[in-house]
């Protein structure tokens, strides 16, 4: 794993990086992992990790190609049986490791070792030549679209050493959400720099460090001076986006200012889905990309509570298909009029389900909707039909925003994202896309920044910025 921004600290001092590694470590157990895995790490950092009390921080170690012979020799006779496992895979272990690891392992334990990559296949092999994996992913996309492997497409976008121009062909076929998570995904998940702006234990000089070293959370982190980025702004985007910090600075303040509602929809089959809607405006559009990369599912979210709950959309759907259920199955039935009223209401929902016609409602009709519909379909509905209603809580990062962030945090955070767009993920996805049209509708968004959005390349875009701009007084 790798860190722009540790590694630009490295390149400019050493016992700043140490410092800032080891105050890093402290913040928990995630953020020692993720520094465990840095393929730069000093020898005494490397010597402190070894001893640290989760298994799992010394096993993410153990796997670091870039761990030392020193330390190594340590974790290969480690007290936890798959610490001293991933340290005699790794390729640097010499001999006398694997000597030491089996002095102090059982026979099946010893075996395991020594059978290294068996059972990993080509495509999910980071070792497989890069010419192999194009090849393979060029044989899936000279295939018809409803005879490629799902399986191996996103095995092959997983795959860190597929050229990057075959990575490209992957994103324009790409039309599953496993494709889409395991393109998006590629190379390392969230920087372990970040972890300092997700901790309310991060010390201040630690914070103003990583920003000064233009490090994108700074530019939504109140009271800190956010330098331009010199790095990847596709980089810096999927790092905001991963994790959850652009969408807690900017989802969270649009429910709270009452310009979107938040919808948790919960779906055991496609993931869950969180997802900002506001009126006769689709941020996102249902079932692609953006929907399942930045509102899929996620246990970090502690800014929401939210209760079971459906909506007037799932009840029309569970309609819909109880209309169809009904007309094949019980075409013949005799109705009473209590029955007869709901198959009607049904009938209506299928209707405008279907697009056959857009339905509106008299007061009378919105009476038997709420009174007959809605109690028959809460009968009806498993755990995968039901919505969820979201309350915005307090935060446990008030730091981290978009509102109080500066005219100058705002214009660069605009600028990164827009500037993202050359990556053929990022662009053809539409992911740049849904964030510039959240900071449009942002009541903090200076004015000077809405006028940019309105020349934006994007189309949906400009045309939320149209809206906000023909809404505001005098304009």
């Amino acid at each position: 794993m790798s860190d722009p921004i540790l590694r630009r600290i490295a390149d400019h001092d050493a016992e700043e990086l140490e410092a800032c590694l080891h105050a890093i470590v402290e913040l928990g157990d995630e953020a020692a992992g993720g520094i465990a895995a840095l393929d730069f790490l000093p020898e005494a950092v490397m010597r402190a990790l070894a001893g640290h009390a989760s298994s799992d921080v010394r096993n993410a170690l153990a796997r670091n190609r870039a761990c030392s012979s020193e330390v190594l020799s340590r974790l290969a006779v480690d007290p936890d049986e798959w610490v001293r496992y991933s340290a005699v895979r790794n390729a640097n272990a010499s001999e006398q490791d694997r000597v030491a690891f089996a002095l102090v392992s059982s026979p099946s334990e010893v075996e395991r070792a020594n059978q290294l990559k068996q059972g990993i296949p080509p495509e999910s092999d980071p070792a497989t030549l890069p010419e192999v994996l194009r090849n393979m992913a060029e044989g899936e996309l000279s295939k018809e679209a409803s005879h490629r492997d799902l399986h191996l497409r996103s095995a092959l976008g997983a795959n860190p050493a597929l050229p990057e121009d075959v990575v490209d062909q992957l994103v324009q076929v790409a039309g599953y959400r496993w494709e889409w998570r395991s393109l998006w995904g590629r190379g390392d998940w969230i920087w372990p720099s970040t972890y300092a702006f997700l901790s309310e234990k991060a010390p201040e000089w630690l914070i103003a460090l990583l920003a000064r070293h233009g490090h994108p959370a700074g530019l939504l982190h109140r009271g800190v001076t956010a330098v331009p980025s010199r790095l990847d702004p596709a980089g810096a985007l999927r790092d905001l986006i991963n994790s959850e910090l652009l969408v807690r600075a900017l989802w969270r303040e649009l429910a709270l200012a009452g310009v979107v509602d938040l919808v948790y929809w919960n779906d055991s089959s496609e993931g869950d889905q969180f997802f900002p809607r506001a009126n006769g405006l689709e941020l996102m559009d249902s079932h692609s990309a953006v929907h399942h990369i930045v509102g899929g599912y996620s246990s970090t979210r502690e800014w929401i509570s939210n209760v079971d709950s459906l909506e007037e959309y799932s009840v029309f759907r569970l309609a819909a298909g109880g209309f169809e259920d009904w007309f094949d199955d019980h075409y013949d039935e005799a109705f009473d009029d209590d029955s007869l009223g709901l198959f009607a209401l049904c009938g209506v929902a299928w209707i405008s389900e279907m697009n056959y016609a857009t339905v509106g409602w008299t007061p009378a009709g919105r009476e038997a909707l709420e009174d007959v519909l809605w109690d028959s379909m809460a009968q009806r509905a498993d755990s995968d039909d039901f919505d969820t209603e979201v309350t915005v809580v307090s935060s446990r990062l008030p730091a981290i925003g978009y509102a109080e962030t500066s005219d100058s945090q705002k214009a660069q955070l605009t600028e990164l994202i827009r500037q993202s767009r050359r990556d053929s993920r990022v662009r053809t996805w539409g992911i740049a896309d849904h964030f510039l049209m959240c900071i449009a509708l942002h009541p903090a968004t200076p004015q000077l920044i809405r006028d940019q959005l309105l020349v934006d390349s994007s189309e949906d875009v400009r045309e939320v910025a149209r809206m906000v701009m023909s809404a505001q007084p005098g304009t």
